[in-house]
């Protein structure tokens, strides 16, 4: 089994204005006096993946580089991304439009909304001219790694945005032919790992009940890709939530992972506001292509802080510092086992590192399953320690008088 890598840094939303400045949509700004890395999170992002081992393999943006797409911003956004894939020697840069990358908000009806974009160099959303043609031909296009064992789909879900419509420019939309043509391309891939990556929410956020802008048509895009007998990881951005979370319908159910912005302004939702986020995804790539394999990998999230670049997230910030996904089986038993491999240990203590190890399902459990899990762990008598960030570090087995 191998490893790949995917640095995620969604929703920019890029300006030209100081960031002292009332009212300033992003932390991102073109701004010369504040691009150090720490106080530019994509040159922070440069410092904080330099080292990394394995190396990143691809780095991907679900859209909206600058703010009401600003074609200096976005100009600058684009070429700020390129400069982080030279600096960690990613193999890839790949992007797919968001809304504000489309000229809805301000271009003149009979002229193309997705001029500044057609225009970028390297060329966006992915710099090889083949796939480049297809995408704004399609509006979709497949992406392989080297070797062929990942298959990511690029979905344009603003195709349709129309600047006279104030409800079109906002939501996304993705039409039954598009689903078709995805389909038609789905029944031939022989990726071992299946990504599909779009702007907009494909599914109504469950924590934005009175939000409208998902893509249409996005649930039966999710049965399509639940239908195919594969298993698919959904990322998308827009609305600045971070979230991870299986779709309904069994164990192909997609995984549908929600970006948070790794720049732009955050809104409170569940008495929480998010922290601005970046992401590093591993995911475990099999030594065969065998469809009942489960998706399977961590992510790693931190929050962006001015003048201290990014530190590991905390609970409360989105994403924690460390989860998982993959794992779908019975909670009940992964406790029993955690438990069992606990009382084995000196002391009957472990370290979480210890405890992933000797329990590799504990490192693939989604964020809302690891709160369950470590509520049940201590109300049967374990005792958890916390770090700083508020990750476990340390599992003991009460010892009963």
């Amino acid at each position: 089994m191998s490893t790949f890598r995917i640095i995620v840094a969604s929703d920019l939303h890029m300006h030209n204005r100081p960031l002292e400045e009332a009212g300033v949509p992003s932390r991102l700004t073109t701004d010369p006096d504040y691009q150090s890395h720490l106080l530019n999170p994509i040159r922070g992002a440069a410092a904080l993946f330099k080292d990394a081992n394995p190396a990143i393999d691809w780095i991907l943006c679900p859209g909206d580089l600058s703010d009401k797409a600003d074609v200096r911003a976005q100009r600058a956004a684009w070429e700020e991304l390129e400069s982080l894939r030279l600096a960690l020697h990613a193999q890839k840069l790949i992007s797919t439009t968001g809304n504000h990358d489309v000229e809805s908000h301000a271009v003149a009806p009979g002229l193309d909304p997705n001029a500044s974009q057609r225009a970028l160099n390297p060329r966006f959303p992915i710099r090889d001219a083949g796939l480049w043609k297809r995408y704004w031909k399609k509006h979709f296009v497949q992406v392989r790694n080297r070797t062929g064992e990942i298959g990511l789909f690029i979905v344009n879900s603003c195709r349709f945005h129309d600047p006279t419509d104030i409800v079109e420019r906002e939501r996304g939309r993705i039409t039954d032919g598009l689903i078709a043509d995805i389909k038609n391309v789905i029944d031939t891939s022989e990726a071992k790992i299946n990504i599909l990556m779009l702007h907009h929410h494909i599914r109504q956020h469950p924590f934005a009940r009175n939000d409208n802008s998902h893509a249409h048509n996005g649930a039966m895009l999710l049965e399509i890709l639940r239908e195919s007998g594969k298993n698919w990881l959904v990322l998308h951005g827009h609305q600045h939530m971070p979230d991870i979370r299986y779709f309904e319908g069994g164990l192909f159910s997609p995984l549908v992972f929600s970006a948070g912005s790794v720049a732009a302004e955050t809104w409170r939702s569940r008495s929480i506001t998010p922290r601005n986020q970046i992401y590093l995804i591993d995911l475990d790539v099999p030594a065969d292509a065998d469809p009942s394999q489960s998706l399977r990998g961590t992510i790693q999230s931190w929050d962006w802080v001015e003048y201290n670049g990014w530190i590991p997230a905390s609970p409360n910030s989105g994403l924690p510092r460390l989860c998982g996904f993959g794992y779908r089986g019975d909670l009940a038993d992964l406790i029993t086992r955690m438990r069992s491999a606990i009382k084995l240990k000196h002391n009957s203590r472990m370290s979480w590192d210890e405890l992933s190890v000797a329990v590799t399902d504990v490192k693939n459990i989604i964020p809302s399953d690891m709160i369950q899990v470590l509520s049940l762990l201590e109300r049967d008598g374990v005792n958890i320690s916390y770090d700083k960030y508020g990750f476990p570090k340390q599992f003991e087995e009460a010892i009963l008088p």
